[in-house]
């Protein structure tokens, strides 16, 4: 039987370039074919770990010796596998309640491999007098299970209260967040006051920056925001 990688060694410097081109089930066959092979389709599972997850909420506990075997973990991983990454989180959007909408702007920090967050917002609406309404909240929350049928617990529910100066009590507010959460995601869900449901809230959340000391720098940018 002839050898593998001596009758697919005149693609020689091409084979990269073509590996880049496959879609991610194809590669995957084409990395089982021959050493060569595997060892030259790293650069493509490096770019498609990078386009998927590289800015993700979750990172692996384990590091893989592999790209390949890294975007294989990471793709079947469950939640006892990953662990947070730190950083800080942009959201932007809008919070429905009886009195309509007002839109709201938060950030919210996560350390490294703790499951609670803190966060700050500013919600802005205009009441029925045409005057300009301004609430700051503050958060306190944290990553949890979100338990749905026949799903088990593969997913996150980021879960957290807000206190509000002016209201008495606190907010409390649910989003299912996936394990594939990258760099940017649309979040919706409900918030509840004194037990009942009070509304609804849609954010575009966003990582703002990676760097844990830069966590007072983006309080003062949300303080600045108040005015």
């Amino acid at each position: 039987m002839s050898d593998p990688n001596r009758v697919l060694e005149p693609l020689g410097d091409v084979l990269p370039i073509v590996l880049r081109r496959l879609d991610v089930r194809t590669l995957a066959a084409a990395s089982t074919v021959c050493r060569s092979w595997s060892e030259s389709s790293e650069t493509s599972w490096q770019q498609v770990f990078r386009l998927k997850w590289q800015d993700s909420m979750f990172e692996l506990r384990q590091v893989r010796p592999s790209w390949r075997l890294s975007c294989s973990s990471r793709a079947m991983a469950r939640r006892a596998d990953l662990q947070v990454v730190a950083g800080t989180w942009h959201l932007m959007g809008t919070v429905r309640d009886s009195k309509g909408e007002m839109s709201t702007e938060a950030y919210c920090f996560f350390a490294s491999g703790s499951l609670t967050m803190q966060g700050e917002a500013v919600h802005r609406r205009q009441d029925s007098n045409g005057h300009r309404v301004i609430l700051h909240g503050n958060w306190q929350g944290n990553l949890c299970a979100d338990i749905v049928a026949l799903g088990g617990k593969r997913k996150w529910c980021l879960a957290w209260k807000e206190k509000i100066q002016e209201v008495p009590g606190a907010y409390h507010y649910a989003l299912s967040s996936n394990t594939c959460a990258c760099h940017s995601q649309v979040v919706r869900g409900e918030f509840r006051w004194l037990g009942r449901v009070r509304g609804t809230f849609d954010y575009v959340m966003e990582r703002f920056c990676d760097c844990q000391s830069d966590k007072m720098r983006h309080q003062q940018t949300v303080a600045r925001r108040r005015c």
